[in-house]
C-alpha cells in the first residue's frame, strides 16, 4: 500500500518491506537522520547499522524483524501498524502526535507503549495527530493537536499519549452504548440499536468514523488484513481454475483475459503471487515463495489448458513483456522472486527449441543483475532442493544443446561457440559454483555432465587452439574450455592427456636445443627424458637426493626409471613398481611422517623428524603419478585433493572422510538439548594428541584448558577441532607436500578438475566392473585367455572379497585406469 504526508511518502511491500522518501526535517522518514530522501530507502534496513550508534543499531536489528502490515502519514510524522496490532510511531512530536508521553521528535521508529497489551486494528492520521482503534475493547484513542477538536474530546488540548474518545459506540464504563437515529426519509420515528466502530479516518484537522450495527461488528475492517482493493493484482487459485474449466469452444471471458494479461506483464503481480504464509521481511535466507504451488497449481495446470489462445497470451506476456522489463538493479529483494519462479514455466523445461526468445533473454537478465541482487538469487538458490535445483541445470543444459545446433559444427576443431551459447555456459558455472559451495552438494557434481559436447567439438584440437589463444579477449570467454565442469571424466582426462603431452613435448625440445647447444654431455635422448636410477635398497634417499637436484623442465619430461645393477628396461612396468615401493616406503610408521586413521586413511603427522623435503618429496612423487598416467596406492582422504585444488576445508564433512567415528560423535554432541549432557562429556577446549608414544594435550584457543564446552560453544569447539587435524597443526607438511605437486602437476589443466575427479586420477576409481576387467586383460608370455593357468586365475579372483579384489589391483593392474576409456579398452 501507498500513504502520503504533505511531503512525503511511504509504502509498505506485500511482504511488510516498508520504504519511504520526501522530506525528512524530523525524522518522519524513519531512517535515523534528518536528510531529505530524493528517491525510496528501506526503512529497518541493515544498512542503517553502520549509520548510527550502537543503542539505535540494536533497536533497528529488533524492528526489523517486525512484519508490518499498514502505514499512515500526517503532516511531519508517520505511524506503522504490525501484523500482531502494535504501532509505532515517529517523526515530529511537538504536538503530542506520536503518542510516546513527549513532544520530542523520534528519527527512528518507536513503539507507542500506552497501547501495548491490545491488538491495535486500525490507525490513521490527520495532519499532526493520530488515531488508533482497538476492537476487542471497542474503543478508539486519539493523541496530538487538539486546537480543532479533532481529538474528540471535550478539552480542546494538545495530548501527547492515547486517550479515549467518548463516542455514541462507548460509555466512559466500556460497556456499548444504545442510540437513537431518526430515518427522516422515510418518516419513521426513532429507533433504538446497538451499534459498534466500523473504521476510522483522519486528514487535516478532522477524524471520522463510521459505525455499523453491533451484531455485525465482527464484519468490520482490519487494516492488517489482506484486502484485493489495497493490493497489486495476483494469480489466484480460483483463477486458474477458472481457465481450466473454460471448454475448447467456449467464449473466453474478456474481463478474465485482462487479468492475466495484467499479470504475466508484470512482476509486482508475479512476485506477490503464490507466497508462503512466512513470506514477510523477504531476505536473502527467505525468498518466501511457495514453489511447490507455482509448479503444481500454476504452470503444471496451464500447460495443459485446451485453449491455445490462453497459452499464446502468456507466453507472448512473458516474452514480450515481463521478462524485458526486468532490470539489473531491483528496487527490493522481493523483486528477485521472478528469477525462482519463470524456471518453472513449461515452456522453459520442455520447449529448449525457443531458446532465442525466452531462455537467452532470461539468462541475459540474469547475468546483467548487480552483483548483490545476484548473490541474494545464489543464496536461494543454495537453499532449494535437489528436484528444483536440477531442473534449472537441466533447462540451461538442453537450451546450451539446442543453440549449439544451429551452429552446424562451424568451430568443430576450435572449441569457439556463440554469445548465446556462452551465455547459457556462464549461467551453468554460476549453478555449478553454487552447488560446489555447497557443505553437501544440492545434487552430483556429474549432473553437469555434457556427454553430448564431443559431438559438436573435437575436445583435442579445441584444447590446443584454447591453449595457443587463451590470451586473447574473445577466446577468454566464448570457448568452450572454459567451462571445464560440463566435462566427464573420460573427457578431462583426454584434456589432460593433451596437455601432459603438449608440455613433455615443449619439455623434449628444450631438451633437444640444450643438447645441440652443448654437446659431448651425454646422448639426446638422455635430454629428452626424466630418467631415474635408482637404489632398490635405499630407494627414499636416491629418490630424495635426485628430485632435489630437478628443475621444473626436467620434471615436465617423460619419466623413466632404472634400479641399480639390475637391467630391465622401463616399459612401463618398472615405472610402475618404483612408485608402488617408494609410497610404500615412505607411509611406513617408521618415519612417523603420516597418522593412520579410521579405515586405513593416512593424514599428515603434526610432529616428526623428517624434513619438509620428505614432503615436498611425496608431492612430487604424486604429481609425476598423475603427468605420467600412473595409478599410486596411497591413502589420502578427500580434503587433501579439495586443498590442491584450492578449496577450504575444515567442515564436519570434510573431518568425517577422515575420521568418520570422532564425526559421529560431534554430530550427536550437536543435536544434545540440555546442558547435563554437554557436562557429562567433561570437555574443555582441548585435545589431546599422541607424539612418539607420549600424549600431548594442545589448547584450540587461549587458556582453552579453562574453558568448558557448553551448548552455546560447542560449534566453536567442533570448528577449533577441525581445524586443527586438517590445518594448522599440518600446515608446515602440506605446505611442502603442495609446492612439490604443483612443481609437476599445477597449472591450467588441474582447474578441470574436481576433487573427487582429481583423487580418482591418482588411486583410481573404485566403481569396479570385475567382468569388463578380465574382458579386456592382455596377456604376455605366451599366455592366452583360454590358457589353463589363466582361466584358475580368474577363478579364484572372482571369489575373493570385495577388499582383497582392491588390494590385488595396485599389485598387478596398476596399469589401469578405472575412471577412462582404458578399462573397457584393455590398456
Amino acid at each position: 500500500m501507498i500513504a502520503a504526508g504533505a511531503e512525503h511518502s511511504m509504502i509498505v511491500t506485500i511482504s511488510g518491506t516498508v520504504y519511504s522518501w520526501g522530506k525528512n526535517s524530523y525524522g518522519q522518514l524513519g531512517l535515523g537522520d534528518v536528510n531529505n530522501s530524493y528517491f525510496p530507502r528501506q526503512v529497518f534496513s541493515s544498512t542503517l547499522d553502520k549509520l548510527i550508534n550502537k543503542v539505535n543499531s540494536f533497536k533497528i536489528r529488533l524492528l526489523r524483524s517486525l512484519i508490518i502490515k499498514f502505514i499512515s502519514c500526517g503532516n511531519d510524522h508517520s505511524v506503522v501498524l504490525t501484523e500482531d496490532g502494535g504501532v509505532f510511531s515517529f517523526g515530529q512530536g511537538r504536538f503530542g502526535q506520536l503518542g510516546h508521553g513527549s513532544f520530542n521528535n523520534e528519527l527512528l521508529p518507536r513503539k507507542v507503549m500506552e497501547l501495548m497489551g491490545t491488538a491495535v486494528s486500525q490507525i490513521a492520521c490527520g495532519a499532526r495527530h493520530t488515531l488508533a482503534l482497538i476492537p476487542s475493547r471497542e474503543r478508539l484513542y486519539s493523541f496530538g493537536l487538539g486546537g480543532s477538536g479533532q481529538l474528540g474530546r471535550e478539552a480542546v488540548e494538545n495530548v501527547n499519549i492515547p486517550q479515549i474518545i467518548y463516542g455514541p459506540w462507548v460509555q466512559p464504563s466500556g460497556q456499548p452504548k444504545r442510540i437513537n437515529r431518526q430515518h427522516s426519509s422515510s418518516g419513521s420515528s426513532y429507533i433504538e440499536e446497538n451499534v459498534a466502530l466500523y473504521t476510522i479516518g483522519a486528514g487535516g484537522n478532522s477524524s471520522f468514523a463510521t459505525i455499523r450495527n453491533l451484531d455485525k461488528s465482527n464484519e468490520r475492517l482490519d487494516f492488517r488484513t489482506f484486502y484485493i482493493f489495497r493490493s497489486v493484482l495476483t494469480l489466484t487459485p480460483s483463477i486458474i481454475i477458472q481457465i481450466m474449466s473454460i471448454d475448447v469452444d467456449e467464449m473466453v471471458d474478456q474481463v478474465l483475459l485482462e487479468s492475466l494479461e495484467t499479470i504475466f506483464q508484470s512482476t509486482s503481480c508475479i512476485n506477490a503471487s503464490f507466497l508462503t504464509d512466512d513470506h514477510f521481511n523477504c531476505s536473502s535466507k527467505k525468498h518466501g515463495i511457495d514453489l511447490k504451488a507455482w509448479n503444481s497449481e500454476v504452470f503444471l495446470p496451464l500447460s495443459l489448458c485446451p485453449r491455445e489462445s490462453i497459452k499464446n497470451l502468456i507466453h507472448d506476456s512473458i516474452v514480450n513483456t515481463l521478462i524485458p522489463q526486468l532490470m539489473s538493479s531491483p528496487p527490493d529483494v522481493e523483486a528477485l522472486r521472478i528469477y525462482l519462479i519463470l524456471p518453472l514455466y513449461k515452456e522453459m523445461q520442455n520447449n529448449p527449441v525457443i531458446f532465442r526468445d525466452l531462455h537467452y533473454t532470461f539468462a541475459e537478465r540474469f547475468l546483467s543483475l548487480d552483483k548483490n541482487p545476484q548473490r541474494v538469487i545464489e543464496k536461494w538458490l543454495s537453499m532449494s532442493n535437489e528436484e528444483y535445483f536440477r531442473n534449472i541445470v537441466n533447462i540451461f543444459k538442453l537450451a546450451l544443446l539446442e543453440s549449439l545446433k544451429f551452429e552446424e559444427n562451424k568451430n568443430y576443431r576450435t572449441g569457439s561457440i556463440s554469445k548465446i551459447a556462452a551465455t547459457f555456459l556462464l549461467i551453468l558455472r554460476i549453478l555449478n559454483r553454487v552447488n560446489s559451495e555447497k557443505q553437501n552438494c544440492i545434487i552430483p557434481d556429474e549432473d553437469f555432465y555434457m556427454n553430448e559436447i564431443s559431438e559438436h567439438f573435437d575436445l583435442q584440437s579445441s584444447y590446443i587452439f584454447w591453449l595457443l589463444n587463451k590470451h586473447q579477449t574473445s577466446t577468454t570467454t566464448n570457448h568452450v574450455c572454459n567451462f571445464p565442469f560440463i566435462f566427464d571424466a573420460a573427457a578431462k582426462t583426454t584434456l589432460l592427456e593433451v596437455d601432459q603431452g603438449f608440455q613433455m613435448h615443449s619439455a623434449q625440445q628444450r631438451a633437444t636445443f640444450q643438447y645441440w647447444f652443448n654437446p659431448g654431455f651425454g646422448e639426446p635422448e638422455a635430454y629428452s627424458f626424466l630418467n631415474l636410477v635408482v637404489d632398490r635398497n635405499n630407494l627414499v634417499q636416491t629418490t630424495l637426493a635426485i628430485v632435489n637436484q630437478l628443475s621444473p623442465v626436467d620434471l615436465k619430461k617423460p619419466l623413466r626409471v632404472k634400479f641399480t645393477d639390475e637391467e630391465a628396461e622401463d616399459a612401463g612396468g618398472v615405472k610402475k613398481e618404483f612408485f608402488l615401493l617408494l609410497i610404500r616406503e615412505i607411509t611406513d610408521p617408521k618415519y612417523g611422517m603420516f597418522k593412520k586413521y579410521d579405515d586405513g586413511v593416512i593424514w599428515f603427522s603434526s610432529s616428526c623428524f623428517e624434513e619438509p623435503s620428505m614432503f615436498l618429496l611425496i608431492g612430487v612423487i604424486c604429481g609425476l603419478a598423475i603427468y605420467n598416467f600412473t595409478i599410486i596406492n596411497i591413502a589420502f582422504p578427500l580434503p587433501l585433493y579439495k586443498k590442491l585444488l584450492g578449496s577450504e576445508v575444515g567442515s564436519l564433512a570434510d573431518f568425517s572422510s577422515l575420521s568418520p567415528t570422532t564425526a559421529t560423535n560431534f554430530e550427536r554432541m550437536l543435536q544434545y538439548k540440555t546442558s547435563q549432557e554437554m557436562e557429562d562429556l567433561f570437555l574443555n577446549f582441548t585435545l589431546t594428541e599422541e607424539v612418539f608414544g607420549v600424549n600431548r594435550v594442545v589448547e584450540l584457543k587461549p587458556n582453552g584448558e579453562n574453558i568448558d564446552v557448553t551448548l552455546e560453544n560447542r560449534q566453536e569447539y567442533i570448528n577449533l577441532y577441525v581445524d586443527y587435524i586438517l590445518n594448522k597443526s599440518v600446515a608446515t607438511q602440506y605446505d611442502a607436500f603442495h609446492k612439490g605437486f604443483h612443481k609437476v602437476c599445477g597449472g591450467r589443466v588441474l582447474d578441470l578438475f574436481h576433487a573427487k575427479e582429481l583423487m580418482a586420477l591418482v588411486v583410481g576409481n573404485e566403481n569396479y566392473d570385475w567382468d569388463e576387467l578380465e574382458k579386456n586383460t592382455l596377456y604376455k608370455s605366451g599366455y592366452k585367455k583360454d590358457s589353463p593357468t589363466v582361466i584358475d586365475f580368474w577363478s579364484v579372483f572372482h571369489q575373493l572379497s570385495l577388499d582383497d579384489k582392491k588390494k590385488f589391483l595396485p599389485t598387478f593392474f596398476n596399469w589401469y585406469r578405472s575412471n577412462t576409456h582404458c578399462w573397457n579398452e584393455g590398456c
